[in-house]
């Protein structure tokens, strides 16, 4: 895309002049990144003008800077929300500065457009969508590299914004491929289903082959280096081991006798698994997660002389109420889960 760019806007024989490159915003600045290095060593006359709004606060400033670009050309880095938040005219009252977005940005807007990350316009119902289809150039470029997971729908809308009525209206393209594609991938699919659905898939790539280029890994593969993947055992020490066994010993159903008085019954697979994870990953897991649960008040004084194992916010584990009480805080003497032992150091 940088090369097409440099090549179509300072070429003397084709009258074009700005792009819009619309991307998420935290890809804006890798997007100036790659201009600079790529046109490294050039004379400056040879040089495309690179521009981002990313770095501009107020819309005076952005509309300044959008002004200069669409007058001098060049290319202007934009967020997609950014984008939609100007054509919109959100959070701006004046009239002069949404004037100047909707001719800088929509009609006649510039020259090219670019979308990085192109799956994010998979649904034209989305406010992004709608305020990307406002520009009125038709020159326009998609990249995505996340696959579209055979929904034809999110496909349509995607090739409708890069190249539009190719496919026809979408109640078309449901009855002439998408319905006729799906009848031919069931499990219970007869012969000229199957049959069909070959036929259409075909007649679908060979329509869509003048504006949809793809590529997968084998392109790169000569030029990147092999792959390799090393799975590493490692032992427990020998304090793992122990609050390991003892955990299975006292709070699991796999003991003889269960702390707390619930017995053995009621063994909570996930909530073993997630205690357990912490013991083998290091002990001082233990300990922070402990520290998380005495912070918040789930403890009380009476209850502070068991081995009481929690669940960090994250894993969203099912507790009974009998298990933590909430809202109380404690006001006795602290105790570390390793084991029962206050003493006992981590390594």
């Amino acid at each position: 895309v940088v090369t097409f760019l440099h090549t179509v806007l300072l070429c003397d024989k084709l009258n074009f002049t700005t792009a819009l490159v619309v991307c998420p915003l935290n890809t804006a600045l890798n997007w100036i990144n790659e201009f600079k290095k790529w046109q490294e060593g050039l004379e400056d006359d040879k040089k495309l003008k690179v521009s981002e709004l990313a770095t501009m606060k107020s819309p005076q400033d952005r509309s300044i800077l959008l002004q200069k670009w669409q007058d001098s050309g060049g290319v202007m880095v934009i967020g997609y929300e950014m984008y939609r938040n100007l054509v919109q005219g959100r959070n701006v009252k004046s009239k002069k500065l949404k004037t100047v977005f909707n001719k800088t940005l929509v009609d006649p807007g510039p020259d090219f457009v670019v979308c990085d990350e192109g799956h994010i316009l998979k649904n034209e119902a989305s406010a992004v969508s709608k305020a990307m289809n406002l520009i009125r150039s038709k020159r326009r470029i998609i990249l995505t590299g996340t696959p579209l997971q055979n929904n034809l729908i999110e496909y349509h809308c995607m090739v409708n914004f890069v190249k539009e009525n190719l496919l026809g209206s979408i109640t078309d393209f449901r009855n002439r491929f998408i319905n006729p594609i799906q009848n031919g991938q069931c499990a219970d699919s007869t012969t000229t289903n199957v049959q069909v659905m070959k036929k259409r898939a075909h007649i679908l790539y060979e329509m869509l082959a003048g504006c949809v280029q793809r590529k997968d890994c084998t392109t790169l593969a000569e030029f990147l280096p092999p792959k390799h993947e090393y799975v590493l055992a490692v032992r427990m020490t020998s304090i793992q081991c122990k609050l390991y066994q003892y955990y299975l010993d006292h709070l699991t159903g796999t003991g003889s006798t269960r702390e707390g008085g619930r017995g053995k019954a009621g063994t909570k697979l996930f909530q073993d698994f997630q205690i357990l994870s912490r013991i083998w990953t290091h002990p001082w897991c233990l300990q922070l997660d402990y520290i998380s649960k005495e912070n918040k008040g789930y403890f009380e004084e009476d209850r502070m002389n068991e081995f009481i194992p929690s669940d960090s916010d994250e894993t969203s584990l099912s507790l009974s109420s009998d298990d933590y009480p909430k809202k109380k805080k404690f006001k006795g003497k602290k105790r570390t889960s390793s084991g029962g032992h206050e003493d006992a150091e981590v390594i």
